[in-house]
């Protein structure tokens, strides 16, 4: 992953992130909702 977020940010600038690893959930009918925001300079 730092290899990819390297290429579009600089170290001084790099955006807030969260990275979090779900072996899987208490009840298998639970739901998760991932919400994104992405902005790509043209």
């Amino acid at each position: 992953m730092r290899d990819i977020r390297s290429k579009y940010f600089t170290a001084a600038a790099l955006p807030a992130s969260s990275l979090v690893q779900v072996a899987r959930l208490a009840n298998a009918d639970f739901l998760i909702e991932i919400e994104v925001l992405a902005v790509v300079a043209e």
